[in-house]
């Protein structure tokens, strides 16, 4: 059943089975076993190509509108050091306002003085 639907430009398995039982593909030599399994085919180009995206809200809706309500933190390392000595990088970014802004820091102990 694989190499058919790969064959017929992965037609759907019930198409294929019409065609085997009408004789409309001569010489495609498919097992009894497969005609009559009731299992779904699961061809993983198919199900790639059916997928639906995930609606997406129209515009942004924000629930937390006044200003450093809550702001997250994040704090990356980098393999290479600046040229200043500065080996991480401290990310803060307000959720209500949208603003980012980062902070070069040479050791990670230095996060918190940045913070504030």
């Amino acid at each position: 059943m694989d190499l058919a639907h790969a064959r017929f430009s992965c037609a759907a398995t019930r198409t294929i089975k019409l065609m085997c039982r009408h004789g409309a593909a001569i010489g495609m030599n498919i097992r009894q076993e497969d005609l009559d399994d009731k299992t779904p085919f699961r061809c993983k180009v198919c199900i790639e190509a059916n997928l639906k995206h995930s609606p997406a809200p129209k515009e942004r809706t924000r629930t937390e509108q006044r200003p450093l309500k809550t702001v997250g933190s994040d704090l990356q390392t980098f393999d290479t050091m600046s040229y200043d000595g500065k080996l991480h990088l401290a990310i803060y970014a307000d959720h209500g306002t949208g603003l980012v802004a980062t902070v070069a820091l040479a050791r990670k102990n230095e996060q918190e003085q940045a913070a504030i």
